[in-house]
């Protein structure tokens, strides 16, 4: 079948047709067959994808419940399978690579470009393997473990690969990240180092605010995880809200408010930090002259967000902000992008 929609192609393309046309089309009628052996569905435009990303431990899967529960189980479905880690995304799929098979080298792409040393977690070499095929495949493999009868499908993986899912996408989508101090989230743990968490994390989120900055998604919303879990209940509902109005505007179709949705008890742990481990991790960034210098650099920055890298158990955010750190609605502040990019720069000076 493959090699005939090739040849349908090369024809349409001599006529002066877009190849991009063409794959379009052929991935949205493909998609309407996988679709129409489940009931209730008939139209994959219905369905709002939400992918919920951030660095390993940072609380994706606490969001990741809070949203299910705020958007309702009655409209929201969560993947589910069978002898799979946390019911990743990443585990449902063989179209990209997952994060444990990733690394450096490979992750950075044509020319050794974005190189950074947290460039596994947004690995902009899989932008290239994006087409209408591919497309379809992930389509597929995901579809069959959520219950396409509902409106929102949940997506929940510990990466930053916001960029190749929007890339990816063939319905309307949503990206949630969700931020935690630099020393609380850590690598897999045979990379466990001080230089990768804290490098990590600077490289990583200056990546993110930077593409963010320029428009390169169109739905999307970061949070802080220490703002979750103090309001549980209204972060998750604020962010709801904010999902259900944007993908109606996606799908083109008129908003209808909607009751507020009501939580049915949020099981929230408010001792979600691993004291030793971010003592540890901070006490070795300290004893290593490099990473001791990159904090000292960082600091200014990071107290802008509330975080202290002396004081790893503290969240002092310095205003009363939303429970939404940042939107498409209210875009990434270009000084934010530049103040990141600066310390992302000095990193790859020092051969981070």
């Amino acid at each position: 079948m493959r090699w005939l929609l090739h040849k349908v192609a090369f024809v349409l393309a001599t006529c002066g047709l877009s190849l991009v046309f063409l794959w379009t089309w052929t991935a949205d009628n493909h998609i309407q067959d996988v679709l129409q052996d489940r009931p209730g569905v008939d139209n994959h435009a219905e369905h709002c994808v939400v992918h919920v990303s951030g660095l390993h431990h940072s609380g994706t899967g606490l969001v990741h419940q809070l949203l299910y529960e705020a958007l309702g189980e009655t409209q929201s479905s969560v993947m589910r399978g069978e002898r799979v880690p946390e019911n990743e995304g990443q585990h449902f799929q063989h179209v990209y690579p997952a994060f444990r098979d990733r690394n450096r080298p490979a992750c950075a792409g044509r020319g050794g470009e974005s190189d950074g040393i947290g460039n596994v977690y947004y690995c902009p070499a899989m932008l290239d393997a994006i087409d209408g095929v591919t497309k379809l495949e992930l389509w597929k493999e995901w579809a069959t473990h959520w219950d396409l009868t509902k409106k929102y499908l949940l997506q929940k993986t510990p990466t930053l690969d916001i960029f190749y899912l929007e890339g990816m996408k063939i319905n309307p989508t949503f990206h949630v990240m969700v931020m935690r101090h630099p020393f609380a989230w850590h690598w897999p743990k045979r990379n466990h180092e001080p230089r990768k968490v804290l490098g990590g994390w600077l490289d990583g989120w200056a990546h993110v605010l930077k593409k963010l900055g320029e428009g390169q998604v169109r739905s999307f919303a970061i949070l802080q995880y220490e703002d979750m879990i103090r309001h549980p209940e209204r972060s998750s509902l604020h962010l709801a809200k904010l999902i259900e109005s944007d993908c109606a505007r996606a799908e083109q179709v008129a908003y209808k408010a909607r009751k507020i949705l009501e939580l049915r008890g949020a099981r929230v742990n408010q001792q979600f930090t691993w004291p030793a481990r971010m003592a540890s991790t901070y006490k070795a960034c300290l004893q290593d002259s490099q990473c001791a210098s990159v904090m000292h650099i960082a600091e200014p920055l990071l107290h802008e967000f509330g975080y202290d890298l002396h004081q790893w158990e503290a969240f002092n955010k310095m205003y009363t902000g939303p429970e939404i750190l940042y939107s498409h609605r209210e875009g990434v502040p270009p000084e934010v992008v530049q103040k990141f990019s600066r310390i992302s720069y000095k990193l790859k000076e020092m051969g981070w």
